[in-house]
């Protein structure tokens, strides 16, 4: 318990300090612009939930992490004086009622430790991420796959839930296609919430706490998909948000757990539904 929750209060703590020194929002993770998304580098499957996040705002180039029996059995080893990255992962356990004799099973978080490649020598074997490839059409494509309804004019990005349409200003109205494609992928986010679908949308009204926290999960939904798809990423600067966000971060660090869960649940919706596509990595 107490080693996990020292990492939602690091991570919470680090995303705050940088909301409240900066007069907009600027993301507080670092290898995001590369489009590469952090993975082990063993498997190449990418991180998810929190464990993207954590290891998203690691202070090194590489994505590519690995634990420490993975580096030895690859013929290297972890540097001399390296300190690895506390990470959380669901463990089952089988449980067996002492009356009754039945056996039932419930996940228990526990935590483990990873390295990042930088932090080792002599590793061999590794296998990258392979970024699925986008079709002609980007991320109006992905929505067009996964049935999304989208409507382009007027001034405001938004998802409409009662009318179940994602509305966008005219592309000509962003400065670059990486700000078009990170607001409609914050706005897909927030289509899987649909009572059709995930079921996460609540009726707050703006500024509600529940409001702010979702606009959380649309922000990470954004950037985890930026990452999976080799998209760059640089932050919606959503002004507004912060002192919402600030709000709902420091009531509870657990929050930023669930928002990176919900998060990933909701891009792991919009990858499954776009296997016609061949976006799946």
């Amino acid at each position: 318990m107490k080693k996990y929750n020292e990492i939602f209060e690091k991570v919470t703590n680090q995303i705050v300090a940088n909301l409240e020194h900066a007069e907009k929002w600027k993301k507080p993770w670092g290898n995001i612009a590369t489009g590469d998304a952090p993975h082990n580098a063993i498997t190449g499957r990418p991180y998810s939930g929190i464990n993207w996040l954590v290891l998203s705002s690691a202070p090194y180039a590489s994505s590519q992490w690995l634990t420490y029996k993975q580096a030895r059995d690859c013929g290297g080893f972890v540097s001399k004086g390296e300190t690895g990255t506390q990470i959380v992962y669901f463990q089952m356990i089988k449980k067996e009622d002492k009356k009754t004799g039945e056996a039932s099973v419930f996940p228990l978080l526990k935590t483990y430790t990873v390295f990042n490649v930088e932090q080792c020598e002599n590793v061999k074997g590794i296998k990258n991420y392979v970024v699925p490839e986008l079709p002609t059409g980007g991320v109006n494509a992905l929505a067009e796959a996964v049935g999304a309804k989208v409507q382009y004019g007027g001034n405001t990005a938004c998802f409409n839930p009662l009318a179940d349409i994602i509305r966008m200003p005219v592309v000509e109205a962003f400065k670059d296609k990486a700000n078009h494609d990170a607001t409609l992928l914050h706005e897909l986010t927030h289509w899987t919430g649909h009572k059709s679908r995930l079921d996460r949308l609540t009726n707050d009204a703006f500024g509600g706490e529940a409001y702010a926290f979702e606009e959380l999960v649309a922000e990470l939904g954004s950037a985890m998909a930026g990452s999976i798809l080799g998209l760059p990423y640089d932050g919606l600067q959503h002004v507004d948000y912060i002192a919402s966000w600030l709000k709902v971060l420091k009531s509870d660090s657990k929050h930023i757990y669930t928002a990176s869960k919900l998060a990933s649940k909701a891009v792991n919706y919009l990858m499954e539904n776009a296997e016609s596509l061949d976006m799946v990595a």
